[in-house]
C-alpha cells in the first residue's frame, strides 16, 4: 500500500471516528435529558412482567408449566417412521387421551427416523397400541420408555429452587463486600432477579414448559445479568477519570459488546438446533440477555446516575 493511501486510510479512519464520537455525545445528550423517563419506562415493563406471574400464579398454582421430567410421566423414543407428522400424531393420541399432557417432537439418527412422546397422565403401553391401530404395529424393539416419577421431579424442583436461592444469597454477600454502598448493591441484586422474573413471564407467556434443563438455564442467568451490572456499576463508582455520563457511556461500549456477542451466538444456536433441551436453554438465555441489557442499561445505569447527583448535592461526592 502506497504512502498516499495510507495517508488516505487514516484520514478516513479518523473522520469515522470522530463521527462516531459526535454521535455517542448525541445518545449521552438525549440520554441525559430524559433518563428519568427512560427509567419509568423500564419499571412499568418490570410491574408487567411481575404481575404477569403473579397472575399466572394465582390461576394455575404454579408459577411456570412444567414438562415430564419436573412433574412426571413417560417420556418414549419411537425408532421408527411410522408416516405421520409429530402435529397428526399428538392430535390421535389427545383424542385416544384427553386428559394427557402431550409433547410429540419428530427425531433422527443416522439413516432412521422416528418419534420423541413426552406424557403424563397417560400409560406407555396404552400410547404404544393407540399409535399400533392407528399407524401400523410398533414392535418392543422399536421404542424405548423412560418413566420419570412425580417425587422425583417435585425433588429436582426443589433442589433448583434451593439452588437458586443461595445463589442469590452468595451474590448479594459478594456484591455488597466489594461495593460497600447499600444502594449500588441492592441494584445489582435487583437487576438478576427483574431478569429472571421477566424472562419467566415470557417463558409463560409463549406457553414453554420447562424441562430439568430449562430450569437450570435461570442459575445462568443470574450470571449473565450480574455480570454486566456489576461492570456498569465498578465503572461508575470505581473510575474517577470523566464526568458520570462518560463512564457509564464507557461500561455501554464495553458491556453491549459483550452482551450482543453472546445473544447472536445464542439465537444462532437456537434456529440451528432440533426441537429439544438444546432449543430451551438456548431460547431462555436469549430472552434473559435482552432483559438483562433493558434493566443494565435503563435503570441500573439511571439509578446510579441519580445516586452520584445525590450525593454530590450532599457534598459526599
Amino acid at each position: 500500500m502506497s504512502g498516499r493511501h495510507k495517508k488516505r486510510r487514516k484520514e478516513m479512519l479518523k473522520a469515522q471516528s470522530s463521527k462516531d464520537e459526535a454521535s455517542g455525545r448525541s445518545v449521552m445528550r438525549f440520554y441525559d435529558r430524559n433518563y428519568k423517563k427512560i427509567l419509568i419506562a423500564a419499571s412499568a415493563l418490570f410491574i408487567i412482567c411481575t404481575l404477569f406471574v403473579l397472575y399466572n400464579y394465582i390461576n394455575t398454582g404454579e408459577l411456570f408449566k412444567k414438562d415430564v421430567s419436573l412433574k412426571g410421566g413417560v417420556t418414549m423414543t419411537i425408532e421408527k417412521d411410522i408416516g405421520a407428522s409429530p402435529a397428526e400424531v399428538k392430535g390421535y393420541l389427545y383424542s385416544r387421551f384427553p386428559a394427557a399432557d402431550l409433547i410429540v417432537r419428530s427425531i433422527s439418527a443416522a439413516s432412521r427416523s422416528g418419534l420423541l412422546i413426552e406424557a403424563s397422565d397417560a400409560d406407555a403401553e396404552g400410547i404404544i397400541t393407540a399409535l399400533s391401530e392407528k399407524y401400523g404395529p410398533i414392535e418392543r424393539s422399536d421404542y424405548s420408555v423412560d418413566i420419570v416419577g412425580s417425587s422425583l421431579g417435585s425433588g429436582f424442583m426443589k433442589a433448583m429452587m434451593l439452588a437458586v436461592l443461595m445463589a442469590f444469597i452468595f451474590m448479594a454477600v459478594t456484591v455488597f463486600i466489594y461495593f460497600r454502598m447499600l444502594v449500588p448493591s441492592l441494584f445489582i441484586v435487583w437487576c438478576a432477579l427483574a431478569d429472571i422474573i421477566s424472562t419467566l413471564a415470557v417463558v409463560n407467556i409463549l406457553g414453554i414448559k420447562l424441562s430439568t434443563a430449562g430450569l437450570a438455564t435461570f442459575l445462568m442467568l443470574i450470571g449473565y445479568s450480574v455480570d454486566t451490572d456489576i461492570l456498569l456499576t465498578a465503572r461508575v463508582l470505581k473510575t474517577k477519570e470523566g464526568g458520570i455520563n462518560e463512564r457509564i457511556r464507557s461500561a455501554f461500549k464495553t458491556g453491549i459488546t459483550m452482551s450482543l456477542t453472546t445473544l447472536v451466538a445464542t439465537a444462532t444456536a437456537y434456529f440451528l438446533s432440533e426441537p429439544g433441551m438444546i432449543k430451551q436453554i438456548m431460547l431462555i438465555i436469549s430472552i434473559g440477555i435482552v432483559f438483562d441489557m433493558l434493566y443494565t442499561w435503563l435503570i441500573n445505569a439511571g439509578v446510579l446516575k441519580l445516586y452520584l447527583q445525590s450525593k454530590k448535592q450532599r457534598g459526599v461526592l
